[in-house]
């Protein structure tokens, strides 16, 4: 499955509008990942990772959000949702969840610019906003190669 599609120029649109929107500056990698729709193929697979809380974790990629509106499971809704509500931190941009509803984020701060990040919606309010990230990977591509098919 993939993720559904817009066409390659509004999907470019409505990343552009985000980012000026947002004041942020998506990795190139996310954005050619998005217009080529080559994350939908991702759907269930699997990662481990070490949680925010320290305990050895594993989940399953439940699906990576679209750039359309007329999709219920977009960036621009989650961002609001999550990021603009200030549940998650503010240098978190939702690219996707998992099974049980924790997102899958592209971390936007300088020094960690695109690395891709697992936040927990149960440690939100145990842990300070910049602590409540995950590290999985240093960009997208290095973490859907950590990403293994759930037999």
């Amino acid at each position: 499955m993939k993720v559904p599609m817009i066409s390659n120029n509004d999907a470019a649109q409505q990343m552009a509008h985000f980012e000026q929107q947002h004041g942020l500056v998506l990795p190139q990698q996310y954005k050619s990942a998005i217009v080529q729709g080559r994350l939908g193929q991702y759907r269930h697979w699997q990662f481990e990772f070490v949680g925010a809380d320290g305990f050895e974790n594993s989940t399953n990629v439940d699906t990576f959000f679209s750039f359309s509106r007329d999709d219920n499971e977009n960036v621009l809704t989650n961002y609001e949702f999550y990021v603009v509500s200030g549940r998650a931190p503010r240098h978190a941009v939702p690219i996707g969840h998992c099974i049980a509803g924790n997102l899958i984020c592209l971390d936007m701060r300088l020094e960690r610019l695109g690395a891709v990040a697992y936040w927990d919606h149960e440690l939100e309010l145990e842990l300070d906003a910049d602590d409540v990230l995950a590290a999985l990977a240093p960009d997208l591509q290095h973490f859907l190669n950590m990403l293994q098919p759930d037999d």
